[in-house]
């Protein structure tokens, strides 16, 4: 009996002792409505980002994303993102609202360079999520204005974007 308890104490401990750490960008509490919000931003590639964002059992995705210049282009409500995954079907999200460019000037090394950033949402399912954690995401593809703009997303960023989706699940 003292054996047993010893070597589940063990794997009690290795298993604490290894298990994901989450940091979330943010965590917080709704103090009206009691709704408990975080989320996880983590880099596809350098000017693009995805946010998986949890309130309550609500799931979303919201992607930053900078584009050189000044872009007159915009996301319709219902626009395409597919999200591409190693093992398994590609993703589909559609935009929930329509998103204009927001034009900045941003300073890079001892220049500005003018930019047009965009922050479109998507609803996610828990069942596209749970994916998100168990599959590596090899490319994304998102559709606005008429075109399409892809990317494909380095092995090392996929495995932050799997973690970020494990810790989001929590």
């Amino acid at each position: 009996m003292k054996k047993t308890l010893v070597i589940l104490l063990f794997f009690f401990h290795a298993f604490t002792m290894y298990s994901q750490k989450c940091k979330y960008d943010y965590e917080r509490t709704d103090p009206f409505t009691g709704k408990t919000s975080k989320a996880i931003i983590e880099t596809l590639e350098k000017s693009w980002k995805i946010e998986l964002n949890k309130t309550d059992l609500n799931y979303e995705i919201i992607l930053h994303l900078s584009l050189p210049g000044i872009s007159n282009d915009f996301i319709n409500a219902g626009d395409t993102l597919i999200i591409a995954l190693e093992n398994s079907k590609p993703l589909i999200f559609r935009a929930l609202s329509n998103v204009n460019p927001r034009v900045n000037s941003v300073q890079i090394f001892k220049s500005y360079e003018i930019q047009s950033f965009y922050l479109p949402e998507y609803q996610a399912a828990i069942e596209q999520i749970n994916q998100l954690a168990i599959s590596k995401i090899i490319a994304l593809k998102i559709y606005f204005n008429e075109k399409w703009y892809s990317i494909d997303v380095k092995s090392k960023n996929a495995k932050e974007i799997l973690n970020a989706a494990n810790c989001i699940l929590k």
